[in-house]
């Protein structure tokens, strides 16, 4: 059963589930038309009822392969990924209340393909492993803490 069509054909992308119930699919590699290969900033919610895809405002940094996590505030973390230059180094977060994207901060060390989990007895996300800029993998992790609501 098909769900629909993505506005952007992308890859390395994150799908994230909110509160709500919609999901918002953030960034990741252009497949088709003009950009393909290129880094997305794109972003869309899709409608799981209506089985549709509405656009929302475009990440600050274009990026793939980050890891994204929902935070208790129904906002959605983006930390790491890669970009045309390499690691990223920075968070962002999408505040689902207006659609929009915000810096968050520097991370420890630039890191795509790292994981990245909410820890609720600490309050703060965890963020482990990927890799960096030489491409070689990180043993190392940091944590990630939200502001205060």
């Amino acid at each position: 059963m098909s769900a629909g069509v993505l506005l952007v054909s992308r890859a390395r992308h994150s799908a994230t589930l909110l509160d709500n119930g919609t999901v918002l699919i953030a960034g990741g590699q252009a497949t088709s038309g003009p950009s393909a290969g290129g880094m997305a900033a794109a972003a869309e919610i899709f409608n799981p009822v209506t089985a549709t895809f509405t656009p929302t405002a475009a990440l600050i940094a274009p990026r793939r392969g980050h890891s994204a996590v929902l935070l208790p505030d129904g906002n959605v973390l983006l930390a790491g990924g890669e970009d045309n230059a390499g690691a990223v180094g920075a968070f962002e977060t999408f505040n689902a209340g207006t659609g929009l994207f915000q810096s968050s901060g520097p991370m420890v060390v630039p890191r795509g393909g790292s994981t990245a989990t909410w820890l609720p007895e600490q309050a703060t996300v965890f963020v482990a492993g990927g890799w960096g800029p030489s491409a070689a993998s990180w043993n190392s992790a940091e944590y990630f803490d939200p502001p205060e609501p």
